[in-house]
């Protein structure tokens, strides 16, 4: 067991797997691990510890062959999803697109973080 990640962050165990907000355990899948024992869908647990909406949270070795598998089956994966499914969520001109309070701690995080190194000249 793991200490508790902090509001808005992912920390990982030495083995690169993500951390239980939670519990404190380790798991290279945590989501399904949040459903199967907590009872929280992905949705449900991202906003109750500000992570990203968005954003997948896997360890590398899964998100590697998440990754092999879409390009296994690029032609579903990639046209059909992403390229053709994906045209009611792109940006609109005129969208006012994500407001403050609708940014994650996470997000809100990360881009602090690029506006200070953006500030740096980096």
């Amino acid at each position: 067991m793991y200490p508790l990640p902090g509001y808005g962050e992912i920390t990982y165990s030495p083995d690169g797997k993500p951390i239980c907000h939670l519990c404190g355990k380790a798991y290279s899948k945590p989501l399904t691990h949040v459903w199967q024992i907590h009872g929280l869908t992905e949705k449900e647990y991202k906003k109750e510890f500000g992570l990203d909406v968005t954003a997948g949270i896997l360890s590398e070795e899964s998100r590697e062959l998440a990754r092999k598998r879409v390009y296994e089956n690029y032609d579903v994966a990639i046209v059909e999803n992403l390229l053709k499914k994906g045209k009611n969520t792109r940006f609109k001109k005129g969208s006012q697109g994500r407001v403050k309070e609708k940014v994650s701690e996470q997000t809100r995080r990360a881009l602090v973080e690029r506006i200070k190194h953006a500030k740096k000249g980096g």
